[in-house]
């Protein structure tokens, strides 16, 4: 393991919006999808999040490291320890128990609340063309509405002003991409409404960031209990990682499960048709419409710098 588990990864300072206020909170998210062949053939797609502070950032990050010491892993990744391809899938049974006790209770311990949101595929495909789903919006990036409305919501209840970042998992699949879209999307229309909730988004690899292992936990157990008839006895320490409410030495902790109904999916899906139209039926792909926004924040800048 090359972390030493005093170092941090650089995605820290940008999580934080490069900011020393200890009030600053940030979400770490990621995607769930199985590999069962391909995560579209998956029923359900599921996004997780973890909010936390700097200092809680931190902590969970020294925590982690401790967790993954003394059960000799490299990482967390869930698909991991499921039958029957996963790489610890036979790890004994009271190990697996012991492990996502102590992973739980350092979720639990460190967050702020958490948040899963899931998306029915089978609608979601019907009613989006297979183009679509792959080259411009496919479901999680519909996922992340979700967790962003709920992360606003949870900051006008218990009054936090600050911006809310959001860093993301940059793996081997494109879903961090849709994520980013979502996100665009989002920040064009919040300034259309004079809106300023959401902070950057930042993308970086899971095996360096350990919040964004502990994001996967959570999307993964929402999946889990989602799309499996037996949640599984070594599992079940994480169960609670997804109940509404969980009371711990010092408080309660909260986390808010969303899943998406058909009636969401159809006013997405309308949304994302009249979109298209717009562009005159050319399907546009995300690393232009992000382009295209950076590139009017550069000439934003420039007409503030010279006026």
């Amino acid at each position: 393991m090359e972390d030493d588990g005093e170092s941090y990864p650089e995605a820290l300072w940008f999580l934080m919006q490069h900011s020393d206020d200890p009030k600053r909170r940030a979400m770490a998210l990621t995607c769930y999808c199985d590999d069962s062949g391909s995560h579209e053939e998956s029923t359900f797609a599921v996004v997780g999040g973890i909010v936390m502070d700097k200092k809680r950032f931190i902590g969970l990050h020294h925590r982690w490291y401790d967790i993954l010491r003394e059960f000799r892993l490299d990482k967390i990744h869930m698909r991991e320890f499921v039958r029957p391809s996963g790489r610890y899938c036979t790890l004994p049974r009271e190990m697996k128990i012991a492990l996502f006790n102590s992973v739980s209770s350092a979720i639990l311990e460190f967050k702020f609340y958490s948040i899963s949101a899931a998306v029915p595929q089978v609608e979601f495909k019907r009613l989006l063309s297979q183009e679509i789903y792959r080259e411009f919006m496919g479901a999680y990036a519909l996922a992340f509405v979700p967790a962003y409305s709920a992360n606003n919501y949870v900051g006008q209840a218990t009054g936090y002003v600050n911006r809310m970042a959001y860093l993301i998992d940059k793996g081997s699949n494109h879903h961090h991409e849709q994520l980013n879209g979502a996100h665009t999307a989002i920040l064009h229309t919040e300034k259309k409404l004079g809106w300023d909730f959401t902070g950057a988004m930042a993308a970086d690899l899971d095996d360096r960031v350990y919040a964004l292992q502990a994001a996967d936990v959570i999307a993964w157990t929402h999946h889990r209990k989602l799309d499996s008839q037996e949640f599984g006895p070594e599992f079940e320490p994480l169960r609670k990682l997804i109940e509404w409410k969980v009371s711990i030495p010092g408080g309660t902790k909260l986390h808010i499960p969303m899943e998406v109904p058909l009636e969401g999916v159809e006013v997405f899906a309308k949304g994302v048709h009249a979109f298209i139209d717009t562009m005159d039926g050319i399907l546009p792909s995300w690393k232009e419409i992000i382009a295209s926004h950076m590139q009017a924040q550069t000439t934003d800048l420039k007409e503030i710098e010279n006026s």
